[in-house]
């Protein structure tokens, strides 16, 4: 008797626990579906609450700072996550975005282009062009992620705006692999040189080949050309048969004066410029070489300013495809067709059209030079230390 009531008390014990278990487990999967992981999760691991995460349901204005300008400069978070992040600038009634949201997103599902949360956000020059470049750390697909934006200048504007270099954000994350911070990134790219504080244009260019190295590797040729007609040279960046890059250095501050600007697959075309005459040429051939448009600007304020065209057309284009074909160029066509070029005066000063013809056919007559890379980081930068 005494057996059985102790085999009794057992089970019945035994039910209470499979009970207690199962209570346990539903409380479990009730915290992991209705908590806020992300928040969680940072929260543990880093001790810091996110600045926004994806399944808070709720809208923010983070205030942000831009390095070197002042205004009223705010990210905007949506609440439903089929919205964009994007940046406000209020003062100027304008806006870029910077994340695309979904339509079509749920909360339970991970989304490709807005990120998961937002830990960190800092404005930092971290490619030396005196324009500031924007980091974001956060999370993604449960992963760590770092977003570079580069900062962009646009004439017609007085703030930046941003585009997420792709390159940029996977080099220093294969480098850091974990544990991101947005001091850790500057540091990364710039190895604490601050764009204002350089002693000389060999140091300043060395930065600028540095970060260049990080993200192209051999990809690129450098070289220094003496452009706008003072003593320092210009530092060019090659992204061969595509397009340059052009820097320029005075009381300790690189510039960035042209950003990626194309120059075209052929060997005929491409930049040109006359040494310490601040005068820049770049042709484009296009239609088969039937085409050509020569551009002129010079260094001005910082940026490479284009100040005429040239647009010269050489066959007639009939059907208005801007494709010559075998009609086009019969020489019964040709014969009866006179070139059509057009001049066109992107400057302040006001010409007639003969003036004008006057002033940029001149221009196009000096004597240039080939405005290229043909260096690599390593060749250059012996040369700094020669």
């Amino acid at each position: 008797m005494f057996f059985n009531e102790l085999k009794g008390k057992l089970k019945i014990n035994k039910i209470i626990f499979l009970v207690i278990i199962f209570f346990i487990l539903v409380a479990i999967i009730y915290f992991i579906k209705n908590i806020d992981n992300h928040r969680f999760i940072n929260s543990v691991f880093t001790g810091e609450d996110p600045i926004w995460t994806i399944v808070d349901g709720k809208p923010l204005e983070y205030d942000l700072a831009i390095t070197g300008y002042e205004g009223d400069f705010k990210i905007c978070f949506p609440g439903d996550c089929s919205e964009n992040i994007y940046i406000s600038y209020k003062d100027y009634d304008d806006s870029i975005i910077l994340f695309a949201g979904s339509e079509e997103y749920s909360p339970y599902e991970m989304w490709d282009y807005l990120p998961d949360y937002v830990s960190e956000i800092k404005s930092s020059d971290i490619n030396f062009d005196k324009i500031p470049d924007l980091i974001i750390i956060g999370f993604q697909d449960r992963a760590e992620k770092i977003w570079c934006f580069e900062g962009q200048f646009d004439y017609g504007k007085d703030y930046p705006t941003f585009l997420l270099s792709e390159i940029t954000s996977d080099a220093v994350m294969k480098y850091l692999k974990s544990d991101y911070k947005a001091d850790d990134v500057v540091n990364y790219f710039t190895k604490d040189y601050l764009n204002g504080k350089f002693k000389s244009y060999q140091e300043a260019y060395s930065s600028i080949v540095d970060y260049y190295v990080i993200c192209y590797k051999d990809g690129v040729k450098y070289d220094l050309h003496f452009l706008d007609g003072d003593d320092v040279p210009e530092l060019i960046i090659d992204y061969v048969g595509n397009a340059l890059d052009i820097y320029t250095f005075k009381e300790g501050t690189a510039y960035k004066v042209a950003d990626f600007i194309t120059y075209g697959p052929h060997e005929t075309s491409g930049f040109k410029y006359v040494p310490y005459d601040n005068t820049i040429y770049i042709c484009q051939l296009t239609c088969k070489d039937y085409r050509e448009l020569i551009n002129l600007g010079r260094i001005e304020n910082d940026k490479v300013k284009w100040c005429y065209t040239r647009d010269s057309n050489f066959w007639n284009d009939l059907d208005h495809d801007d494709v010559p074909d075998e009609e086009e160029l019969s020489d019964e066509v040709m014969e009866s067709f006179e070139p059509e070029i057009f001049y066109s005066n992107y400057t302040d000063n006001e010409l007639t059209d003969e003036q004008l013809k006057e002033e940029v056919d001149n221009l196009i007559e000096l004597e240039y030079l080939p405005l290229h890379g043909t260096h690599t980081s390593e060749e250059l930068k012996a040369n700094f230390s020669n």
